[in-house]
């Protein structure tokens, strides 16, 4: 692999942005900041833009809301380039709710997938994102797939059994009965737990947090209301600086005002911006423009076509925030949500050279993952 050279770019740093600076990029790792030129290099001349770290996005369906065995592999491949053209490096799949003997089926596949990096952003692992939700505030999974996990039901152990590693997130309603039981299962395997789709109240949260689930998914979206007398999860994910939150910061699933509620309650390392994105093929279902929700017959949000390089844009926008807290909402954030902040998420001498080059409005030029140019 060449060594590159960036030179002249903007580098945004997570404390700040390094103007006119270079960046070295060797053996997939960034070699150096900020140093000469080395003898050999290929020289990319990134004067006037911005030299970002790679984007990471920890909630995304993209056409994984198929669950076809016979698709998988394509559908990621189309995945991955999709959104390493918006800057995301790295990504989470998120299987939403189905058929426990789905999610089963698709396992090996998607492992296979994930086991053999494709071309674009690279899937880390799998998010599930339903089945053990709350049906009080199931959003747009449909009721009947919502279930309570059952210990006994060898099916149930076993999408947490059979594919060791593979699994690093879930989204799901502690409080409901049964549920409970899957904090001692993900702790056992570092599986990281986001309470989501959830009608606990403050004080069940805060139990929840002490046993170690630690986030929020899609922070108001799909989750009991904020009511000044009955309030629901939001609150304690507003106070409780244990906990971190991830949101949709496109418009449309939280006013601005809230995001600047967000803003302004939650500390600048326990935000994490995500896209919730999925490409719609439900009957019915009205598929939303780019940067704009999707939308169930009735009405109902079902996840977006948001961006994640679209999503920073949008905050610094609706809250003033700076460009690299910004930043690093959708890098250093998730990948230390992750447990992977040593190797990913900021523009530092020996990470993983995932980075992309952007205009001044943050629209993607170059995109490295790994140290290779896939854009």
């Amino acid at each position: 692999m060449p060594l590159i050279f960036i030179s002249g770019g903007d580098l945004v740093l997570p404390d700040r942005v390094l103007e006119k600076s270079s960046l070295t990029i060797g053996d997939g790792r960034i070699a150096a900041v900020g140093a000469p030129p080395p003898p050999g290099a290929d020289v990319i001349n990134a004067s006037g833009k911005y030299v970002l770290p790679g984007l990471i996005d920890v909630h995304a369906h993209g056409r994984m809301i198929s669950l076809d065995p016979l698709s998988i592999r394509d559908n990621l491949v189309q995945d991955c380039m999709d959104f390493a053209a918006t800057g995301v490096t790295r990504f989470l799949p998120a299987l939403a709710s189905a058929p426990v003997a789905a999610w089963l089926a698709s396992m090996p596949a998607l492992t296979d997938a994930i086991n053999h990096p494709l071309v674009g952003a690279v899937p880390m692992g799998v998010h599930y994102e339903g089945i053990f939700l709350n049906p009080e505030a199931g959003g747009a999974h449909p009721g009947p797939l919502i279930k309570a996990f059952d210990a006994d039901d060898a099916d149930h152990r076993a999408l947490f059994e059979r594919w060791p590693g593979v699994v690093k997130m879930i989204t799901f309603a502690p409080e409901v009965g049964g549920n409970e039981k899957l904090i001692e299962i993900c702790r056992a395997k570092g599986i990281v737990m986001s309470l989501g789709h959830s009608a606990a109240g403050p004080e069940e949260v805060a139990r929840f947090a002490a046993q170690g689930v630690l986030h929020m998914t899609h922070l108001f979206n799909g989750m009991k209301g904020l009511n000044h007398r009955d309030p629901g999860p939001p609150l304690a994910g507003l106070l409780d600086d244990r906990i971190s939150v991830d949101f949709i910061c496109d418009g449309y699933h939280l006013h601005p005002e809230v995001v600047r509620l967000i803003h302004r309650m939650k500390p600048r390392d326990q935000r994490i911006l995500i896209t919730d994105s999925v490409v719609i093929q439900m009957p019915g279902a009205e598929a939303g423009k780019v940067d704009e929700p999707n939308r169930l017959p009735g009405g109902v949000f079902a996840g977006s076509r948001l961006r994640l390089h679209s999503a920073v844009r949008n905050y610094m926008r609706f809250t003033g925030c700076p460009l690299p807290e910004a930043v690093s909402m959708a890098s250093l954030n998730p990948a230390t949500l992750l447990g992977m902040q040593k190797t990913l998420g900021s523009l530092e001498p020996g990470k993983i050279a995932d980075l992309w080059i952007a205009d001044r409005d943050l629209e993607p030029e170059a995109v490295f993952v790994g140290g290779e140019r896939i854009k």
